[in-house]
Parts: structure tokens; C-alpha cells; sequence
């Protein structure tokens, strides 16, 4: 406790932020690694249900993208920065953030 103590102001600053980095990211690292989704040239599209249906949403060339696909795996609506008709398969499945 008196090492503590004997710090100034900025160590006791730098100390308490590196507290909270570890405490935020202790939080955030099993949120993020829990996401599962497809992976679409060099980027992740994250799937959630919605009305029954499977929304792959993400950012593809720094353009937000969303994909539908109903119960019988056909595209409903895509919005994304790529010619319309044209919705590509995913290049491979994958189940975590550390399979990248």
C-alpha cells in the first residue's frame, strides 16, 4: 500500500487506466469471439433470425450490406454495394472470430 502511496498523480492515472483496459476487455473478448458468421472476401457478415428468415449483415468495401435469405435459402433482399441479382455465395463458414 505504500508503493501506492508514493506514486504521483499521472503513475496512479496510468495505473488506474490499465486497471480498466483489462476490466473492459475482459468483458468484451467473450462477446466478440462468441459472434458466429460467413466470411465474404475480407470481410465477416454476422447471421441473426429475424421474422423466421436469416439476415447476414456487415460491412462489405466499407459499405454497410445486409442479405435475407428465407427458410427455403433463397435471397429476398440484399442491400449491398454490388450489382443487384448478384448475391455471391459465401466463400466459407465460419463458426468463431478465431478461425480468421
Amino acid at each position: 500500500m505504500r508503493r501506492i502511496k508514493a506514486l504521483d498523480g499521472y503513475q496512479k492515472g496510468v495505473l488506474l487506466f490499465m486497471l480498466a483496459m483489462v476490466l473492459v476487455f475482459t468483458v468484451l473478448y467473450p462477446v466478440i469471439i462468441g459472434r458466429k458468421g460467413f466470411e465474404y472476401k475480407t470481410c465477416i457478415l454476422v447471421l441473426r433470425q429475424e421474422h423466421g428468415d436469416t439476415v447476414y449483415s456487415g460491412k462489405i468495401q466499407g459499405v454497410r450490406a445486409s442479405f435475407t435469405v428465407d427458410a427455403n435459402k433463397t435471397a429476398t433482399r440484399a442491400t449491398a454495394p454490388i450489382r443487384p441479382g448478384r448475391i455471391p455465395a459465401p466463400s466459407r463458414r465460419i463458426r468463431s472470430w478465431e478461425e480468421i
